[in-house]
């Protein structure tokens, strides 16, 4: 999991954290030594116009593979399906979490649903990427 803004670490206020047994990375703590996503399977939900920075910078990483875009909109998930093609798509989050069991999930909605989509890729047993 990476949390926190650019400045000061912020923990994640959400039951159950204290339970985790992953790496948890803060943005203003990032290891100089870099972290290795080799192997990892990364998931997107919400696929409007940041989403492409996302995906594009993920895949920029060595070892790192596109498993599945979620996005309730059918123009936005086209629009990610022509940008980035062969990654499959979904227009429910939980099928494509259930489907393709993404190593780490990047959201990318509204902030509005930033902490039922974290929730979810969480409950998935997923890392998340969440800004803001």
């Amino acid at each position: 999991m990476a949390s926190g803004c650019l400045s000061v670490p912020k923990a994640p206020e959400i039951t159950g954290a204290s339970r985790f047994q992953g790496d948890v990375h803060f943005t203003s703590r990032w290891p100089h030594q870099g972290v290795d996503f080799t192997g990892k399977r990364v998931a997107v939900i919400g696929t409007g116009g940041i989403a492409h920075n996302h995906i594009r910078d993920f895949l920029a990483t060595p070892g790192v593979t596109a498993v599945g875009f979620a996005d309730p909109s059918a123009a936005s998930l086209a629009a990610a399906a022509r940008a980035f093609p062969g990654v499959p798509t979904f227009t429910d989050a939980e099928t494509m979490l259930l489907k393709t069991r993404p190593d780490i999930v990047t959201i990318c909605t509204p902030n509005k649903f930033h902490k039922e989509n974290t929730l979810l890729a969480l409950r998935h047993g997923a890392h998340v990427v969440c800004e803001k």
